[in-house]
């Protein structure tokens, strides 16, 4: 299932994040931004727990997250530019990563990186990808996430912006995974890219470029 958001502050950092012009600082910040949308709209059914605080002036009955702690799995590297906003989101979660390359021969998803390497109880599982291009790396990634559990397990797939060619994939590999996107582009071009997409966002982040 796919979840396209809709917002004007989405719209206003797609277009700063989209700008060639816009500097480290700018995709920084728009990226921090449209990641807090998504997580927004992939925690909206997490399960909450009733709980009493004392405020300043008395009891309140209030609720929280309901155990266990989710788990944020961040697929190396450009991903990394979404952690800051997860952890303001979800500042309890247990923190994962996984490294992938493309082999040139072969052109399959060769894993680098994977931790924890297991999960070993039911949870709620967010893969973070800016960019759901061909789908191959995040599928391959959400395969060794599913290989890696003993127990059943909801996962969510946050991308800020996605190519058609990459949510079919994603769907057809794993249509038990709900994705959350804040755009569909047009199409990739003949080296992958998404188009008109953002370029690349890890070095735009990094400030690599």
């Amino acid at each position: 299932m796919e979840t396209l958001l809709s917002h004007p502050l989405i719209e206003d950092n797609l277009k700063r994040l989209r700008d060639k012009n816009t500097g480290v600082k700018g995709c920084r910040e728009a990226i921090d931004i449209l990641t807090c949308f998504l997580l927004a709209e992939a925690t909206r059914d997490l399960e909450l727990e009733a709980t009493e605080v004392e405020t300043p002036i008395c009891a309140a009955d209030c609720k929280q997250l309901k155990d266990p702690a989710p788990y944020v799995f961040q697929v190396l590297r450009a991903a990394q530019s979404m952690i800051p906003a997860a952890i303001r989101m979800l500042p309890h979660a247990i923190l994962g990563a996984i490294g992938l390359y493309r082999d040139e021969q072969t052109l399959k998803p060769v894993s680098y990186f994977h931790k924890p390497a297991s999960i070993t109880r039911a949870c709620d599982i967010f893969v973070l990808d800016p960019l759901l291009a061909t789908g191959g790396t995040s599928s391959a990634a959400i395969s060794q996430i599913k290989a890696s559990a003993d127990n059943p397990l909801n996962i969510r797939m946050l991308s800020i912006i996605a190519a058609p060619e990459g949510l079919a994939k994603l769907k057809a590999d794993h249509p038990d995974v709900r994705i959350y996107v804040c755009a569909v582009d047009d199409r990739l071009n003949e080296v992958g890219y998404i188009v008109p997409g953002v370029g690349d966002v890890g070095d735009r982040y990094c400030g690599t470029l």
